[in-house]
């Protein structure tokens, strides 16, 4: 997992970011994306929703853990075509 940035500073976030309604449950597969889009998981700890890339159904499964613990307060799945570059 490679955390990308905070969601504020996506610019037209709203039309980049195109969420996946599976709730909160956990996750039992990976979700089918259109062709040429990634899987990204928004996470709030309080301090704002995080984007973060999610490779694999591991990656998507240790996210929803965090959540599971209490340790982030929200959890959002997105899919998105756009190049989100790695964090600094």
């Amino acid at each position: 997992m490679e955390y990308v940035c905070m969601k504020a500073q996506l610019v037209d976030a709203a039309r980049l970011l195109h969420p996946i309604p599976v709730g909160t449950k956990r996750p039992r597969q990976f979700p089918s994306l259109p062709s040429g889009h990634q899987l990204v998981c928004g996470v709030d700890d309080g301090n704002g929703e995080r984007i973060i890339i999610c490779p694999s159904f591991e990656s998507m499964l240790a996210l929803h853990r965090e959540y599971e613990k209490g340790h982030v307060a929200h959890i959002t799945w997105y899919h998105t075509d756009a190049f989100l570059p790695k964090a600094a």
